[in-house]
């Protein structure tokens, strides 16, 4: 247990006061002058916009932190954490399954004093003593009961991108809980609140409480977010949000109401970031297997597009047809994907490797381990152990390559002993790419970054990293206030698209 004296009251007489909220501005970068830390963090030195933001979390109690990946999110919330043991106060840490044993680790190497648990189990039961609990964001429903009786003074959500839908059972659960915990600390953190378009971030502020909602949306229900920031269209009887009206000014509501939004560029000195796109060349006989299959789907396409009363059955196997020529796309450029990856570690680089497909990431660990390289790889389905290992051992420099599977790799982990980060496989979400890009390019990073995008003529890869370009500048508007141009079409539409599919 961490023993400090508190902050934020005034005595007097005998009397507490509570000092008054002062007006809300998420994009401060400097703490006021009296303000300190009760306990400071053993290995590590915080930023002064991180200190920033943890006074303002700590003054306005209910608030989303949107910083960009890479600018110590953790950090600051783990601060909050044992500010909140010095006063006697306990936390509940709501994290991915993949994430929990990073934030033990992380815990016990900067407040070793902070008593921390971990609730691995969905079976009811009562829990531990501790200053601070993990808990996977997968058990929030099945423990509704148990957190709601443990009552934490504060609760603290990473990845909350991953609550985006308002009808999941667990964002229900997360905001029911949130609602009963009137008094507690809720802090939802993201590098992406705008994961794939504006209504995304819908979930996320309701969590931080129904008077920040209605802040935002003159109302505090899905309904009233889409009225007032989201374009939206009627499908299979629901409304589905397929624009949104001002990107920048919902930014800006968000950011002068509850959401801690730094530009990374401004307070942290980052190395320069490139991306480069290269167009490799494939082997013979794998070009001739992808040319049979994208012949198969243009002949395809063309044969169906126009069938007014099969449309939408035909656009629904378009898609299925264009995620098989997506893996293909993948597969045939193993060969040519290993020969760049060997190249860069001839020249003594390590190299972080992207794909999305088990089956293209097994066929680059097999051709790549031929070339009697050290690989390691990170994928959906691993223990946590076992994808803690594999990062210690890359960061340790016992690996050439880790290979990470986009959607489990993407989020949470620091590469940053390598500068070079190669796409083998594109994601369709701009968001999740901007993720997985983040993992080298972050606090503790020195050398200048590259991102290597492998695509080739005619692919779907090329044809993605085309539309994506396009389409993260839409997200990034919503994120981090950058301006951009409004467009309504998703992704898998615009490359279906550019196949002939209008």
């Amino acid at each position: 247990m961490i023993e400090s004296a508190a902050h934020g009251i005034v005595t007097c007489m005998n009397e507490t006061t509570t000092l008054a909220k002062p007006t809300f501005d998420g994009t401060r970068v400097q703490p006021s002058e009296s303000f300190a830390l009760n306990v400071e963090p053993e290995t590590k030195e915080l930023y002064q916009y991180q200190l920033a933001a943890i006074e303002t979390i700590i003054e306005h109690r209910r608030v989303i932190l949107g910083m960009q990946p890479g600018m110590g999110k953790t950090a600051i919330m783990q601060a909050v954490a044992a500010d909140a043991a010095a006063r006697g106060e306990k936390s509940l840490v709501i994290v991915p399954p993949t994430l929990r044993l990073m934030w033990q680790r992380e815990f016990e190497t900067d407040y070793p004093e902070l008593a921390v648990a971990s609730v691995t189990v969905g079976a009811a039961g009562e829990f531990p003593e501790a200053d601070v609990i993990l808990m996977s964001d997968s058990l929030i429903g099945k423990r509704f009961d148990d957190i709601v009786e443990w009552m934490p003074n504060a609760v603290f959500v990473d990845e909350a991108h991953r609550m985006k839908s308002p009808d999941a059972k667990r964002t229900k659960a997360l905001i029911a809980a949130c609602d009963r915990m009137e008094d507690a600390i809720v802090v939802v953190a993201t590098g992406t609140l705008a994961n794939n378009h504006a209504g995304d971030v819908y979930s996320p502020l309701r969590a931080t409480g129904s008077d920040n909602a209605k802040a935002v949306s003159y109302g505090d229900k899905w309904h009233n977010f889409l009225d007032v920031w989201c374009i939206t269209e009627m499908a299979w009887k629901k409304r589905v949000v397929v624009g949104c009206e001002d990107p920048e000014g919902l930014r800006d509501k968000l950011v002068t109401t509850c959401m801690i939004n730094i530009p990374r560029d401004e307070v942290l000195d980052l190395p320069a970031r490139t991306f480069n796109q290269v167009d490799v060349m494939l082997h013979a006989d794998d070009w001739a297997k992808y040319a049979v299959v994208q012949k198969h789907f243009l002949s395809w396409i063309e044969e169906n597009f126009g069938e007014d009363a099969m449309f939408r059955a035909a656009k629904a196997e378009a898609i299925t047809k264009l995620m098989r020529l997506w893996e293909i796309d993948g597969k045939v450029k193993v060969k040519a994907t290993a020969d760049y990856v060997e190249n860069l570690t001839e020249q003594g680089e390590q190299v972080v490797l992207m794909a999305w497909h088990s089956s293209v990431m097994d066929g680059l660990r097999d051709e790549l381990e031929r070339r009697n390289l050290r690989v390691g790889m990170v994928r959906g389905g691993m223990h946590a152990n076992s994808k803690d290992l594999a990062v210690r051992a890359f960061q340790s420099g016992a690996l050439d390559v880790i290979i990470g599977q986009v959607a489990a790799a993407g989020v949470g982990l620091t590469l940053t002993r390598s500068c070079h980060i190669v796409f083998a496989q594109l994601p369709w979400n701009p968001a999740v790419f901007a993720q997985a890009t983040d993992r080298i390019y972050r606090i503790g990073q020195e050398r200048a970054c590259t991102v290597h995008l492998l695509t080739f003529d005619e692919g779907v890869s090329q044809r993605l990293w085309n539309v994506l370009q396009f389409k993260a500048e839409i997200v990034d508007a919503i994120n981090n206030g950058k301006p951009t141009i409004i467009d309504q079409t998703s992704v898998v539409n615009s490359v279906l698209n550019d196949y002939g599919w209008d």
